[in-house]
């Protein structure tokens, strides 16, 4: 009938069958089946901190011509350190708050075609902080971004958590 209940040669229910077993051995077995659920998604999650993410510094890998980095003085080898006025770990964040800069400004005038971006920096060799406007682009050619500036491949950084720690992080 399809409904996966089994029954014996006489219509009724087979002793062996799940349905004819009393609540509490019916609720173990859904309890069972959902707690390795819950263990299986522990261990994944665990698996995947311990093997860690890539994350590239914040130093310049390379700056497209005319870009406005370029413009701006921004050569390979700076490494930012604020954008407007935010600190900044990981390129990853750099692009975070170049984008929400660029949304703001989209958002008060749809028509804007820059958006100044305020970025302090420690160029190549200097110990010297440095700051500087970027005039970033709303909409900037495929694969330049809003700045014009690529991240430094040679230097990523590799994150993980201890396998024991992973669980709680």
């Amino acid at each position: 009938d399809g409904t996966g209940v089994r029954y014996d040669e006489d219509g009724g229910l087979d002793p062996r069958g799940l349905a004819a077993k009393p609540a509490s051995r019916r609720l173990m077995g859904l309890l069972a089946g959902v707690t390795m659920n819950l263990l299986l998604a522990i261990v994944l999650f665990s698996a995947a901190e311990a093997v860690g993410q890539v994350q590239f510094p914040t130093t310049i890998g390379s700056v497209e011509q005319s870009s406005p980095a370029a413009a701006a003085g921004l050569a390979p080898g700076d490494r930012i350190i604020t954008v407007d006025g935010q600190p900044v770990k990981y390129f990853s964040d750099v692009q975070t708050v170049t984008t929400q800069d660029i949304q703001k400004a989209l958002a008060a005038n749809k028509n804007a075609t820059t958006a100044p971006i305020v970025i302090t920096y420690r160029a190549k060799g200097s110990s010297v902080q440095k700051t500087v406007t970027v005039q970033a682009r709303t909409k900037p050619p495929t694969g330049q971004g809003y700045l014009g500036i690529g991240l430094d491949e040679q230097h990523a950084i590799h994150l993980s958590v201890p396998i024991w720690q992973a669980p709680i992080k």
